[in-house]
């Protein structure tokens, strides 16, 4: 027992005194705890409201994630990778937040005249004045959030976001039981509710701990100075996340509205895995950040890549064991039609994982076009996939997914060859 407890002393040391793996393990736990609070939420949810409103407000949401992709302008990712070696870290700060929320909000009220035009079944927001505010907050709040988290992220001050997690879940699991009544207004209002309080929160932080934002002086020179960065995360995140918020649009279109609440579940209990991918990239760059090393690059990047796999195959093992029972809970519907694919993006998230690492790799070092075409590339693949397969079924989606997932891993192995990533050092060592 003694040894036992040595042992976990041991590793917990371990992992407090590696930055990387410190930070990457506190953005997974942040990441699960907002993956379990999304989870209860549309548990909830799918007990409250029919499945035909769950689908229209998996599509809103959806919708306005989509469109904060084209508003942030890649600034996030800006943050994160320049902003700790930044002199005027206040200017850089002020000017990227006051882009986004002004482009965002720009964003937001133009697509509120071309949703009908672009998504008819949510054409019903321009019947109420409460959904087209919501729309436009969804839309601003969504790209301001991500940018707080950048920053935060940016002085590897992992802790903050899990306090953040830990502050806006709570609210967020117990809100749906007093909005009934709105229906699609009560779960949209929701979410907007959610992300203005992680907002505020990350502001606090910000300013109390990270870097005095007083006065309020925007440095628009240090934006000019990562254009060419910013552009190409622009477009290269805009496209990466194509997939993953149009997969519900495309199935509400071809398939119905239940059909996207039904498949929409195993896309949120798989995000699971999603977190540990997303949450292990996110610790990378930032910590490559610090130095323009390639030799630490590499390191960084395998580190990073065992990390991510030793916690990645037995959460999926885990998912695939847990996976009916976990849908059961949302009704028998909701598992009869959503196992399979569910075990389906479980077996995809090991291909996720490299493209998140392969993205993340050309990140750090700045090869902008190659990082625009591989998120193109990656887009096109999924999406025209899904859309051969959708009229097939909900397992074709999945199966689709996963077609294009791979095709983008074979490459980026191809890339990491190429870059001797597993090669250096002589070996896969990580201490």
């Amino acid at each position: 027992m003694i040894g036992n407890k040595g042992n976990i002393i041991n590793v917990y040391n371990r992992l407090m005194q590696d930055s990387l793996r410190r930070n990457s393990s506190l953005l997974i736990l942040s990441q699960a705890i907002n993956a379990v609070g999304a989870f209860f939420f549309w548990v909830v949810c799918a007990h409250l409201f029919g499945a035909n409103i769950i689908g229209l407000s998996i599509a809103f949401v959806s919708f306005a994630n989509l469109i904060s992709t084209f508003t942030n302008l890649g600034l996030p990712n800006t943050i994160v990778r320049f902003l700790a070696r930044t002199k005027d870290k206040c200017g850089l700060f002020i000017a990227a937040f006051y882009i986004v929320f002004f482009v965002s909000v720009v964003g937001g009220l133009l697509c509120l005249i071309f949703v009908k035009t672009m998504l008819p079944k949510l054409g019903l927001i321009h019947s109420s004045t409460f959904l087209s505010v919501t729309l436009v907050l969804l839309v601003t709040c969504t790209a301001l959030s991500s940018l707080m988290d950048g920053t935060i992220l940016a002085f590897r001050k992992g802790e903050y976001i899990l306090g953040k997690a830990i502050i806006v879940n709570v609210p967020r699991m117990i809100l749906p039981f007093f909005v009934v009544s709105l229906g699609i207004k009560g779960i949209t209002g929701v979410y907007a509710i959610v992300l203005i309080a992680g907002i505020s929160y990350n502001l606090i932080i910000t300013n109390k701990r990270l870097i005095k934002l007083y006065p309020l002086k925007l440095n628009i020179g240090e934006i000019k100075k990562h254009k060419a960065y910013s552009i190409s995360n622009y477009f290269g995140g805009m496209l990466g996340v194509l997939p993953g918020t149009l997969v519900p649009i495309i199935i509400v279109s071809i398939l119905g509205s239940e059909s996207a609440a039904f498949f929409y579940m195993p896309m949120q209990i798989a995000a699971f895995l999603s977190i540990i991918s997303s949450s292990t990239s996110q610790a990378l760059l930032s910590e490559s950040a610090q130095t323009e090393n390639v030799v630490s690059h590499k390191k960084y990047f395998r580190n990073a890549f065992i990390h991510l796999y030793r916690l990645l195959i037995p959460a999926i093992l885990l998912l695939c064991l847990l996976g009916w029972p976990l849908l059961r809970i949302y009704g028998a519907q909701y598992a009869k039609e959503g196992y399979i694919p569910l075990l389906i993006l479980a077996i995809s998230s090991l291909f996720v994982g490299i493209n998140w690492l392969g993205d993340t790799w050309l990140n750090i070092q700045k090869r902008s076009k190659a990082y625009f075409l591989m998120n193109a590339f990656n887009a096109f693949a999924v999406i025209g996939f899904i859309l051969i397969f959708a009229s097939h079924g909900l397992v074709a989606v999945g199966i689709g997914w996963l077609l294009g997932q791979v095709i983008s891993a074979a490459i980026y192995f191809i890339i990491f060859a190429r870059n001797q990533l597993f090669l250096i050092a002589g070996s896969l060592k990580t201490r």
